[in-house]
């Protein structure tokens, strides 16, 4: 074998194990997909496709593939690979951020402090595009809602991180617990206006209550389809949650004040947390967050 078809034969075969590779990033990926990460894959399988294009019409020929077109036909097949997957943690601008989820409650307090009404809302500046990537469900966030009592999660609550972002609040949910409330909001509205029913089908056209606690209990909670919400909308939900006289009697309403804890998860990247004291509303808690998968 000449040398010219050695180095024919050797580039056939690293061409092979490039197109496998390549395959495998896309099988592999595919799923988690985002616009952002899309174009840069694209991009890259397409430079690389290119390059072994070009490679293959020149062993065809007479021209000796010289050292730096070489080169250069490797060092893209090679980037071809390795972007894709190096797409997956870089910050993609199609996606939300915690900084695009505005998250608040408050609550007021009945004259006897039999009752307390909790008013949890939120709002997005702006929405993902395809929030669950390429192939995947539109899937849905979830909102819930804990009255605690300050001394369990006081701790917690004077804790001041220097980068000024608190560690999240460990929410406990106590089976009558203290206050208790049905899980079905008693209102819900978008830009203060109702939404209707709550759905439970299969494909609801709003939001969707989820069955994440059941019952009546000392806490509540909701499933918000993603792909329903609406980018700069208001949404806003209220429960009432009456004193469970069982829990320690000998104690008087104001003396169980519940701070709430209210907690949005998106799908499963990232949680933020608002709090809001009955005992005194205008103590300002700071919201706390989380984030699990970066997009």
């Amino acid at each position: 074998m000449t040398q010219a078809a050695h180095r024919r034969s050797t580039l056939r075969f690293w061409l092979a194990v490039v197109a496998a590779l390549e395959a495998g990033d896309a099988i592999a990926i595919v799923g988690g997909w985002t616009p952002g990460r899309a174009a840069v894959a694209a991009v890259a399988l397409g430079a690389g496709g290119t390059a072994a294009f070009a490679a293959v019409v020149l062993m065809g020929t007479t021209r000796p593939i010289g050292r730096w077109l070489g080169a250069t036909i490797r060092l893209v097949l090679v980037a071809s690979c390795v972007v894709p997957l190096a797409a997956g943690s870089i910050a993609d601008p199609t996606q939300a951020r915690i900084p695009d989820l505005t998250l608040s409650v408050a609550c007021s307090v009945s004259p006897d402090a039999a009752t307390v009404v909790a008013r949890a809302d939120f709002s997005w500046t702006r929405l993902d595009l395809w929030p669950a990537g390429l192939t995947g469900s539109s899937g849905s966030d979830s909102l819930a809602i804990y009255p605690e009592l300050p001394d369990w999660i006081s701790a917690a609550l004077d804790i001041v991180a220097p980068d000024g972002y608190p560690p999240m609040v460990s929410a406990t949910t106590m089976d009558p617990g203290p206050w208790t409330a049905s899980i079905d909001p008693d209102s819900r509205t978008l830009n203060g206006l109702p939404t209707g029913a709550l759905l439970t089908t299969a494909a609801p056209s709003g939001w969707n209550i989820g069955p994440l606690l059941g019952g009546t209990s000392g806490s509540a909670a909701v499933s918000v389809r993603n792909a329903a919400l609406q980018a700069g909308g208001r949404y806003e939900l209220t429960w009432t949650f009456s004193r469970n006289a069982d829990y320690e009697p000998e104690r008087s309403n104001r003396d169980v004040l519940p701070v709430f804890v209210v907690e949005y998860q998106h799908l499963t990247r990232f949680t933020v947390q608002a709090l809001g004291s009955c005992a005194d509303p205008s103590h300002a808690l700071p919201n706390r967050s989380a984030e699990w998968l970066q997009y």
